[in-house]
This record gives C-alpha cells, structure tokens and sequence, in this order.
C-alpha cells in the first residue's frame, strides 16, 4: 500500500478500500464500490452503479447526470433526470471518434487519439482544435484547452473533477499515482500488486475494465488519412482512430465476453485470421478428427487421430476453437 505521494497522504480500510487522499473522504458499499465522496465532512459526490458495476448516475456541483452504455459496456451517452440529453459518443472498432455535444457549444466534434485509443485532441468539422491535452506516462492529463468538456482518458476511464480520479467500470484508478483506489477483486491471484495498473505498463498495456490488462501488440500499419490542407479535419480524426492492431488479453472468468460468445467456462479462444494447421473434430461426426487448413477451412477427409492446434494468438483456455462462426471443442493427444 500507498500512504504518501507528493502532497496526497493515504489511509485505507480492512478492505482495502483506500478511504482517504488527505483532502477527500471516501465511502464504499458492501461490493467495494465508491458511492460517496466528503471533503471536509460535507458529502460532495454520490455515485449509483447497475448489477455489471457500471456507474449509472453521479450526484455533484448541485445536479445529478444518468450515464448510458452499450451492449458492450462503453459509454455512450449522459444526460440529466428529465431526460435531457447532455452528450453522446460514437465509437469505432471500440475507440471514441466522435463527440455529439448537446449542453455547452452544441455540434459534432472529432477525436484524435494515440496508439492506445486515449483522446489527444478533440476538432470541430472545420479541422479547429476545441480540446487538447497533454498526459504524464500514467494518464495524469494536463489540458491545454478546453472550449468544449471531454472526459474521457485512458480507454475506458471516465474523468470525475469532484476528485481527479478516473471511473474505470470496476474499480477507481489515481492518475496521480497510477494505482486503483481499491484491490484487485481478486485478490493476489491477480498479482502481487493488487493496485497496479495495466501491469505498471500504461505506454503500452491498457485495462478498459479495471480488472485485467490488456496487450496491444505491434501495430502491423497505422492508417492515417491524408488532406491537401495543414489543418486536421473530421477525417483525420476519424482515420487516425483506425488502427490495424492485434490485441492479446486474457479473458476474466465469469465476466462478459466482447463478442457474447463463450466456450462452458465462460472464456473465448478466437483463431486467427490464417489460422495455424491443426486438428479439430468434426462437429457433424463426433470423435472423427480432422484438419484445418491454411484458409480456415476444413479438410475434406476427416481422421480419428486426436490433436490440437497450435494457437498462436487469442485470449481465454484452448478448450474450444472458433472457425466460420462457430465454437469447436479441442482435445489434446
């Protein structure tokens, strides 16, 4: 644990639970999820979450704004209890591309993001910069302008000025310190560091869900748009965003998957898209065994011999392999 940092001095619960920063006071449920905030021991921030832990609301500054997701949990829009609408985000291959502002300079804005997908710059349709910031390695940002509000960070992090810490879904992460408010859920089966972010590896690994880093690997090529005038326009921002990235993660168990598709234990392993030759069953034939070829296809003439593929790239067990579609049990020799 961690009891100074610079100005901040931390003191934490039998949980865990990191209860105070020296300025803030903070309160959590019985799940370890924050819902009050208190400085002074006056209460200035509340926070309400739905069954996947996802924030639903935040009572601060005198007003209450209700936050919005998709299918896959990222945040797409926030508005007020009357159900007035305040913004809404367009995301891309699961990057932020586009900001629809309702409440402050309304219009669509455009973001430019870094190779990790966090916001470096937010542009109107004229090309001109309504946003920009710059970011200590891990995700403290320094905003150097700011005509239109931009909270997002770190992919997957939502930026609260009640406290300056960032909502990661799961859990609270301190910029400052580059560590989460609260333990790993899991204990040190997650690691000896209970708090660490993304592996103490921010330039490189990122944790959308608070709960497991993630692995972008070298990028094969960056597609970037190109315009006959200096100034970036929507499509830049847009074909920036775009990034011919592989991405190497391992699977919670129990939690959701990306795609909604899951072997029995709740865990994917995707092929390739030119998968490796291997053996698999036949899935019309049960206990006749064949081959998958170079195109991911299967063979014509199907064995008994029993082997399994070599998976080079995926996430989750092996246990099950997905081709056209569709999941296929493996079985070693």
């Amino acid at each position: 644990m961690v009891y100074s940092a610079g100005a901040g001095k931390y003191a934490y619960d039998a949980n865990g639970n990191t209860v105070s920063d020296g300025r803030h006071t903070f309160a959590y449920d019985a799940l370890n999820r924050l819902v009050s905030v208190s400085v002074k021991n006056k209460v200035t921030a509340r926070y309400t979450y739905d069954a996947w832990n996802r924030r639903t609301s935040k009572t601060a500054g005198g007003r209450t704004v209700h936050y919005h997701y998709d299918q896959d949990s990222r945040l797409i829009g926030e508005s007020l209890a009357n159900g007035t609408v305040l913004r809404e985000y367009v995301y891309l291959r699961g990057e932020p591309v586009a900001l629809l502002e309702y409440e402050t300079q309304p219009g669509w804005y455009f973001y430019v993001t870094d190779h990790l997908g966090t916001p470096q710059q937010l542009v109107d349709s004229r090309g001109a910069v309504v946003w920009q910031a710059a970011y200590l390695p891990y995700g403290e940002a320094k905003v150097l302008k700011a005509t239109v509000q931009n909270n997002l960070r770190f992919p997957g992090q939502y930026f609260d000025a009640e406290t300056g810490l960032h909502y990661n879904w799961n859990r609270y992460y301190n910029p400052k310190t580059g560590r989460y408010i609260t333990a790993d859920p899991i204990g040190l089966v997650g690691g000896m560091n209970v708090y660490a972010y993304a592996e103490n590896n921010p330039i490189n690994w990122i944790d959308p869900k608070g709960l497991t880093a993630m692995e972008w690997a070298i990028p094969a090529a960056t597609i970037i748009s190109q315009l006959d005038t200096p100034l970036p326009g929507p499509a830049d921002a847009i074909g920036g965003a775009i990034i011919g990235i592989a991405l190497l993660y391992d699977t919670w168990p129990g939690m959701m998957n990306e795609s909604n598709e899951s072997d029995e234990g709740g865990e994917e392993c995707e092929v390739p898209t030119t998968p490796p030759d291997g053996l698999v069953e036949n899935p019309h034939r049960p206990g006749s065994w064949g081959e998958i070829g170079p195109d991911g296809k299967f063979e014509e003439k199907w064995r008994r011999d029993k082997g399994r593929p070599e998976i080079k790239r995926g996430h989750g067990s092996q246990d099950h392999i997905h081709v056209n579609g569709r999941w296929y049990p493996i079985k070693k020799k």
